[in-house]
């Protein structure tokens, strides 16, 4: 080599930004590049004639020098690269990368190495190992699937103990495979999987998927996965995030509500279409019998129709019943004009019931309460009830609303016999029939079920408690929206 090659070298050792040096073979520094006082706080001539491995921390020493040592057994040419710490300035400790090679038989006579400052990168490192041991403890005993995966790749990293539970692998199976996942996807749901989990991770958008898991044996569970994205401190996206949920107790129980359902819509089609369609019929037939029977026909005929707008009125609520159980946008609350819809039912069961006198005790309020176009059939099943369980020839049934601050309660009296004590305490249970009804029991229910969905309250009393006569008295409050 001339002498200028050999300057242009040395301008190159001299301004790259890792630390050139050359050791004998027993450690010793013969040469190092003016970078190692940026780099490690020392002028050269400080190192010059030392050895190398006398800066080296005494835990990191011996594992180093077998790195070199290594080189000369294999009659290999490159130190594999090492990490340690070295002395920085002598008072502190600087995590370092050091790669070389080796020229036993040339006028180096020892080895050339290339040192570089990793502190920060280790800096980084334990950081992220800190992370993931505080992620581990606050995840262990957890009964979801908690997970960490590469943002990139999306191959799990870690997962906590849960993962045996619900699938039957280990947790190092799980990280250890990287198809372990997608194969563990039921094959009906893993295109989907895949897609979602693309579209998330290509806006690292927060969401949670559904979908099913074929475990160790064979067996298939439902899961919820929401999942979120790690960030570090530059905002920079780190890892995807996963939380688990085996749902499947929650799945097989929402199967059995939709055929529920589905059922219930049957005997709904049924009892609206057939039977009303049908009790519309006799009702017409009879309607026509008026003018043609006896005066001591004419009691019976109207028993016959009274009771076949019993069972009109019934199969109203039996459409109402069903629309609560099976349509989750039967109980979506609004703002609902009371006045309207209470006036509208109560001409209706002026109709309904002839020899009935309803009254209302003073002005309803014209304010909106939360309710829905199911509030009709709150105030109907409860004029109803007042004049179908009223023993008096003349059924008298008043109404009044009080208005309130933030809610308004509505009364309906009647003068029948009143509330039996053991009564009244489960009078708006399920199937309860009330006062020697031969009735379904379902419309008190249903007042209970469509109030209680309002954010309101029901109850019941005896009049005569209250020093307002005989009869029972319900009242319905409902906040105002």
């Amino acid at each position: 080599m001339n002498e200028s090659e050999g300057e242009k070298y040395e301008s190159l050792i001299r301004y790259t930004s890792d630390v050139v040096s050359v050791l004998a073979m027993d450690g010793t520094i013969r040469y190092v590049s003016p970078s190692v006082e940026r780099v490690l706080g020392y002028e050269p001539d400080d190192l010059v004639d030392t050895n190398a491995f006398d800066s080296i921390h005494p835990d990191d020493r011996e594992r180093v020098w077998t790195a070199f040592e290594r080189v000369l057994d294999d009659s290999e040419d490159v130190i594999e690269p090492v990490e340690y710490r070295f002395a920085r300035g002598g008072d502190t400790w600087v995590w370092v990368e050091s790669t070389g090679s080796v020229y036993p038989e040339s006028a180096v006579d020892g080895f050339v190495v290339s040192t570089r400052d990793i502190t920060e990168r280790k800096r980084r490192e334990a950081e992220l190992e800190a992370e993931r041991r505080r992620f581990q403890s606050l995840t262990e005993g957890v009964s979801a699937i908690v997970y960490r995966a590469d943002p990139v790749t999306l191959d799990t990293t870690y997962v906590n103990d849960t993962i045996e539970e619900i699938t039957g692998y280990t947790p190092e199976e799980w990280t250890s495979d990287p198809t372990r996942f997608e194969d563990a996807i039921h094959p009906d749901d893993r295109e989907f999987v895949l897609d979602e989990l693309r579209r998330l991770q290509a806006d690292h958008a927060a969401d949670s998927i559904d979908y099913r898991l074929v475990t160790r044996g064979g067996d298939v569970r439902w899961i919820r996965d929401q999942i979120s994205w790690e960030r570090d401190a530059d905002g920079d996206v780190t890892a995807q995030i996963g939380v688990a949920s085996d749902i499947t107790e929650m799945k097989e129980y929402q199967s059995r509500i939709e055929e529920t359902a589905a059922k219930l819509e049957t005997l709904n089609r049924v009892v609206r279409h057939d039977i009303r369609n049908d009790m519309t019929i006799i009702l017409g037939w009879a309607e026509l019998l008026e003018d043609h029977v006896d005066e001591t026909g004419v009691e019976y005929l109207e028993k016959i129709l009274a009771s076949g707008e019993q069972v009109v009125d019934l199969t109203n609520s039996v459409r109402d019943y069903v629309e609560t159980v099976t349509n989750g946008d039967a109980m979506a609350v609004k703002p609902t004009p009371l006045r309207y819809v209470l006036e509208t039912e109560i001409s209706l069961r002026r109709e309904s019931f002839p020899e009935a006198s309803f009254s209302v005790d003073g002005e309803i309020p014209d304010v909106e309460v939360a309710g829905n176009e199911m509030l009709a059939s709150v105030f109907r099943n409860l004029l109803n009830n007042a004049v179908q369980h009223n023993d008096d020839p003349s059924p008298s049934v008043e109404i009044s609303v009080a208005d309130e601050s933030e809610s308004v309660v509505v009364t309906v009296a009647d003068n029948g016999p009143g509330l039996p004590e053991e009564l009244s305490r489960r009078l708006f249970a399920e199937g309860e029939k009330g006062l020697e009804s031969g009735g379904t029991g379902m419309g008190l229910f249903l007042v209970r079920r469509l109030v209680d969905g309002f954010g309101g309250e029901v109850w019941a009393e005896n009049r005569d408690a209250a020093g307002d006569g005989g009869g029972a008295a319900f009242h319905v409050r409902l906040p105002k929206a």
